[in-house]
């Protein structure tokens, strides 16, 4: 029960946040976002696709795409049953939910998107490649003064909603989860 209460207060948090940013550019929480560059829109576009290059998505970047762009994407929430929902997302989170290539997600960090430890949570609730989870996990541990993060939590969340059964079998083999743990 207090797991689905920090996960609510967390999507509570994100929302809220998000609202607060639109509402900053003069905009309401629910109007669309505002037109973006066609290297942006590439970079959107690339992180959406899971075969997505680092050559393809450096090239947009050095055209000048912004990788901290915000789009509207379709998103399995955990605590909705799995059921999906249109959620504001960066290039950054999208790229960590979808690109099974562990070193897009370095270029767009290198480029200037904002590393948090949600990403890490994204990427193992919906990356099929235990890859870039490890990539994320090493880039979150080189951000200072960085929490530690609960990883029984990380493979709980893995377990309810990540289909790859090789990210499952990461968390069992290299984390040593044990699939009987509880969370505090």
């Amino acid at each position: 029960m207090h797991l689905s209460k920090t996960i609510a207060a967390s999507i509570l948090i994100c929302t809220t946040s998000m609202s607060a940013v639109a509402r900053s550019d003069g905009r309401s929480g629910d109007d669309p976002a505002p037109p973006y560059s066609e290297p942006t829109e590439r970079l959107l576009e690339l992180c959406q696709n899971p075969d997505a290059s680092p050559e393809e998505v450096g090239a947009a970047i050095r055209d000048g795409a912004d990788p901290k762009a915000v789009i509207e994407v379709s998103t399995r929430i955990p605590i909705l049953g799995n059921r999906e929902r249109m959620v504001r997302r960066t290039a950054l989170q999208v790229a960590a939910m979808t690109i099974r290539d562990p070193q897009v997600i370095r270029l767009m960090i290198d480029a200037g998107a904002k590393m948090n430890s949600n990403l890490v949570q994204l990427a193992a609730n919906h990356n099929p490649n235990p890859g870039v989870i490890v990539e994320l996990l090493d880039l979150w541990n080189q951000v200072p003064k960085a929490r530690d993060l609960n990883r029984i939590l990380l493979f709980s969340e893995a377990c309810e909603s990540n289909e790859s059964v090789a990210v499952i079998r990461w968390f069992l083999e290299t984390q040593g989860q044990n699939p009987n743990a509880t969370s505090k």
